[in-house]
């Protein structure tokens, strides 16, 4: 059967690997890219404070949600286009 309203998108999501992987910069080496975003900020330790240099938001910004969501999307396009 296939997927209905929003089911559909889920469906799209479990087709291929997310593009998100969890990275400290401490662990890389060579060139590494500037930080761009601070996220989930709320669950920082207490008493830390953030620095001002790049904008942080206590939650996943609709900005970078959207990216995300355009990644994937040229994911399954580039993977359809292989099978083809």
């Amino acid at each position: 059967m296939a997927p209905r309203g929003s089911e559909w998108i889920n469906h799209l999501w479990r087709l291929r690997p997310s593009p998100v992987v969890d990275l400290y910069r401490s662990r890389c080496q060579g060139y590494v890219l500037a930080v761009q975003m601070r996220i989930c900020t709320k669950f920082k330790p207490d008493g830390r404070t953030i620095p001002p240099d790049v904008p942080h938001y206590s939650r996943y910004p609709m900005s970078f949600l959207m990216k995300l969501d355009l990644a994937k999307a040229a994911m399954l396009l580039q993977h359809r286009d292989e099978r083809v």
